[in-house]
């Protein structure tokens, strides 16, 4: 039990503050309900970290160069680092940001570089590991090429991540920032989080003969946009996305294992999970059935994708077939642009399997949450202070809160919030250094895309209305296949591209479009389903474009 007492109370410090980062100006978005527009959605409630960091002025502005943004994210990130009384050139060392250069991943921009790949290389960052709130909670992606920034980063008070993208980011230009399409982004990130490859990430710098090639391109300088190639952290960014996966599994099974209602047997559910994970001595609650049947069944969401070796023959797994002489860049270009389907990302990867679960106890689920190691001695202290008795009555005090106070919620577990009901005194002295970003931002990221779509014909209606959301230019797909100034273009990009359309449209296939949830799906389900889209492409193979 002590065990456990320890791991859930960092869980709490790691998440938690003891204030909202609030800014005066602009609507809230907390307050506003979703809106819809060419890329995505609002959140129905909270901000994504992202935004909560990068606001200012009632506005969300995204620094350029690149390193800017890293700097910001660090700079934030010694705020909230637990060991800020160490010297600033400790805690540097300490509280690096994670990160990982690839020419050639497997996200939609992967080919905007074409044969400069190795000259404008994509970047994945992730927030120093030891940030109370913010390690584990923001990842960003950089694509030169293709003039686009991408963010994943949690929103505390909805409990999961948000996909956001920035466009127009270049040296010049002006950054336009949205919700990302939800459904575009979760048919490769299908844990609903950050995904990466498994050991030994071969696609990634830490792979000599990729960061050589990238040395050599570049006329061997050592940085690439504020980042050093002889560093290497792919393996903390790596350990940092494998956590989300236990965060994320928290989430699912708040809502699991007490349900999604605001009743008052639920909520009093909720209360006895809190209960059993900080009990410090006594009898831990007995947890109702619901709970321990949804620990038996619930699996974990799945952040992992198969390794993967650009350079060589042989693109899947550890072993090693080298090419007998390197690839010209175009050459690799070639051989590249298609992903095969076991290592495409939009391939169903399914959900892990429940084991860990077998032995419940809520302090073993809860714990692995904790985004970094954490120096918990206060809070484990204030804890053992209390007996069981007074937890329990402090437990029951909190069930009478509602609103933003209320700790119990179905929508999200909110560590912050559990804090300041069962612990307000000491959340003084214990959270004094940490923000929380579980409160409502006051500034608006949401942004019409003006680059409105073209009208097509009624021939090209249903495909455009299907497959427009990815494949219109917009998304910088690689499948571009509706993007063109007429519909002449548009008719021979499809055509040539018809094998593979028609590859990825087949029900039952490895990652079938269009993803089943999404409202492009509804939509080619209420204007003739699938056999319809099928006879407009057999049209349009015969030559008939109207």
């Amino acid at each position: 039990m002590r065990r456990n007492t320890i791991i859930i109370a960092a869980l709490l410090l790691a998440l938690a503050g003891i204030r909202a980062w609030k800014l005066s100006d602009g609507p809230s978005l907390q307050a506003r309900a979703p809106a819809s527009n060419e890329d995505g959605e609002a959140p129905a409630i909270g901000a994504s970290l992202f935004d909560h960091l990068f606001a200012e002025g009632g506005e969300v502005r995204v620094p350029y160069p690149f390193s800017e943004v890293l700097e910001k994210i660090r700079v934030a990130s010694e705020k909230n680092f637990l060991f800020s009384k160490m010297p600033a050139v400790l805690q540097a060392h300490l509280n690096p940001v994670n990160f990982a250069v690839i020419p050639s991943g497997r996200s939609p921009v992967r080919l905007a570089a074409g044969t400069e790949l190795f000259r404008e290389p994509r970047v994945v960052a992730g927030a120093p590991t030891r940030a109370v709130g913010i390690g584990d909670r923001i990842f960003v992606a950089y694509s030169e090429a293709a003039h686009q920034l991408e963010a994943i980063s949690f929103n505390e008070a909805a409990g999961r991540f948000e996909f956001q993208v920035v466009h127009d980011y270049g040296e010049g230009l002006r950054p336009r920032i949205a919700y990302a399409n939800r459904a575009f982004c979760t048919t490769c990130h299908q844990n609903e989080g950050p995904i990466f490859p498994v050991f030994p990430w071969s696609e990634t710098h830490t792979n000599q003969e990729i960061r050589s090639r990238i040395l050599a391109t570049l006329g061997d300088k050592d940085q690439y946009r504020g980042i050093s190639l002889f560093v290497d952290r792919v393996n903390d960014l790596d350990a940092s996305i494998g956590r989300t996966e236990n965060m994320l599994a928290a989430q699912d099974f708040w809502r699991a294992g007490c349900g999604t209602t605001e009743s008052d047997d639920a909520r009093r559910c909720r209360s006895l999970l809190i209960l059993h994970a900080l009990s410090v001595r006594g009898p831990d609650p007995e947890l109702p059935t619901s709970v321990r049947d949804a620990a038996s069944v619930l699996p974990f969401r799945n952040p992992r994708l198969p390794n993967r070796r650009v350079l060589e023959t042989s693109t899947v797994g550890s072993f090693r077939s080298r090419q007998s002489a390197p690839e010209s860049p175009e050459e690799l270009l070639a051989r590249i642009r298609k992903l095969p389907p076991e290592l495409d990302p939009s391939t169903p990867r399914g959900r892990k399997e429940s084991g860990r679960f077998r032995n419940f106890r809520v302090g073993s689920l809860l714990g692995p949450v904790i985004a970094t190691k954490v120096d918990d001695y206060y809070l484990d202290e204030a804890l053992r202070r209390l007996s069981a008795e007074e937890l329990r009555s402090r437990v029951d005090r909190a069930l009478t809160l509602r609103g933003e106070d209320d700790p119990f919620t179905a929508v999200a577990l909110r560590p912050c919030t559990v804090v300041r009901a069962l612990l307000p005194e000491e959340a003084a002295q214990i959270l004094k250094n940490a923000q929380c970003f579980e409160g409502p931002l006051q500034a608006a990221t949401l942004q019409a895309d003006p680059r409105s779509r073209r009208e097509m014909n009624p021939g090209l209606a249903r495909i455009q209305t299907t497959c427009g959301s990815c494949h219109d230019g917009r998304n910088q797909s690689e499948l571009d296949f509706l993007s063109g100034s007429n519909d002449e273009e548009v008719c021979g990009k499809i055509r040539d591209w018809l094998p593979r359309i028609r590859e990825r449209l087949q029900p039952g296939a490895d990652g079938a479009m269009p993803p089943p949830r999404s409202k492009e799906a509804a939509l080619l389900r209420a204007s003739g389903g699938p056999a319809a889209l099928w006879k407009d492409l057999n049209r349009i193979e015969r030559g008939d474009c109207r």
